[in-house]
């Protein structure tokens, strides 16, 4: 991949991850109308520690790459230890996919982008 196109594409990525976890943590809460924790749980987790990582990786690139291959890693490896009986395997390949595969392609371009310039 041109070295042009790395930094773009990885903030892409996790401009759409954060995006998508933050959009879907509110309408999960106000879906569910569970309560004020549940709101706050919902809206902070996992978007928030995706907006977190994706504000630690603006201003320190390695660290943040680091913390989004650790974060994608760990969703892709507890995930399915955690839920493998609640739920079906599609669900399961749906959220490795959405959750775990972007930060951690991120992460690896970020840090690949941070490579070449140094």
């Amino acid at each position: 991949m041109p070295a042009r196109l790395q930094q773009p594409l990885a903030w892409t990525l996790i401009a759409l991850t954060t995006a998508f976890w933050v959009w879907f943590g509110t309408a999960s809460a106000i879906s569910e109308n569970l309560g004020v924790i549940n709101l706050v749980l919902h809206l902070f987790l996992p978007g928030g520690a995706f907006l977190v990582i994706a504000c630690i990786a603006w201003r320190w690139r390695r660290l943040g790459a680091m913390l989004l291959i650790v974060a994608g890693f760990a969703i892709a490896v507890a995930y399915p230890l955690t839920t493998a009986r609640r739920f079906p395997i599609s669900t399961i390949v749906l959220v490795i996919l959405t959750m775990a595969a972007s930060p951690l392609a991120a992460g690896v371009l970020l840090l690949e982008e941070k490579r070449r310039v140094a």
